[in-house]
């Protein structure tokens, strides 16, 4: 009788102390095993152990942040050390403004990774350090919801890419807008997103459908709409007011005259016509 398979998947089955050792354990497998479509078992073993430790370097910098300040606020370091910033020098190669840094960021982090608006698919998406340090000094100041907030609005946005720049942008345009509930918070972000070309033209006289799709993000709108009628029709409503006041602003258009036709002197198409024929 052979060995009962464990539940769980391979993922689940491991158990490693260090990435080192999650390294050690990926299967030496560089070349197919089956040139079928469908992977086969051993494949599929591989490629979620392959998975869980790129996923493990994109998230290291949330586990670090955390064990940071554990090591930090237990003074586990004092067995050996002095300080917080010798320790994680000596031990690390790390120096404490760094280490500091990690740790401002990790709970914004956690917040969401386990939030249910990104669920299931969150762990893969491109989360990082530097984006959510842009809105570490928001969380600390309002909390971590409301900054979470802020990058789920920008996140669920179609055509826009969550990058830090558009990340301080749209902290910039919450602070401006000065509300903090999170209605008025999503009003100002999206509001914010509607104003970012990402494409700038310096023809007049260009196609300009997709700054006006950009500008009524009609499905984002509609699913607003149904989640939150009232929300909907208010941005619908602002962005009447710009359109607007963009009107009394800009001046009349110009009148283009038409085209002068030529006109001839009587006897002058004769003599066009003597021309052309001596030619």
């Amino acid at each position: 009788m052979g060995r009962q398979r464990r539940s769980g998947t391979a993922v689940e089955r491991w158990d490693f102390q260090t990435a080192i050792d999650m390294g050690n354990a990926l299967p030496h497998l560089f070349k197919p095993i089956s040139d079928l479509p469908k992977l086969t078992e051993p494949e599929r073993e591989a490629l979620a152990q392959c998975k869980a430790s790129v996923e493990t370097l994109k998230l290291a910098f949330f586990a670090a942040g955390k064990a940071l300040q554990i090591i930090r606020d237990a003074r586990l370091y004092r067995a050996t050390h002095s300080s917080f910033e010798a320790f994680v020098l000596d031990e690390f190669g790390m120096k404490r403004a760094y280490a500091n840094k990690l740790i401002r960021t990790w709970r914004l982090a956690e917040y969401l990774i386990a939030s249910e608006k990104l669920a299931p698919n969150w762990s893969q998406r491109k989360l990082n350090q530097g984006q959510l340090w842009e809105l570490v000094e928001y969380a600390e100041a309002q909390s971590v919801e409301t900054a979470a907030l802020i990058y789920i609005t920008v996140y669920e946005a179609e055509e826009v890419a969550v990058t830090a720049a558009v990340l301080n942008g749209a902290v910039a345009a919450v602070r401006k807008s000065g509300g903090g509930d999170p209605k008025s918070i999503q009003s100002a972000v999206l509001e914010y997103l509607a104003t970012l070309d990402e494409e700038p033209d310096d023809d007049p006289f260009a196609d300009f459908s997709h700054r006006i799709e950009r500008a009524v993000p009609s499905k984002w709108v509609y699913r607003l709409g149904k989640k939150d009628p009232e929300a909907a029709h208010r941005y619908l409503d602002e962005l009447q007011r710009q359109i607007d006041k963009c009107r009394t602003e800009l001046p009349a258009p110009a009148l283009i005259p038409a085209p002068a036709q030529p006109s001839l002197e009587a006897g002058s198409s004769d003599e066009v016509l003597q021309e052309a024929t001596r030619d």
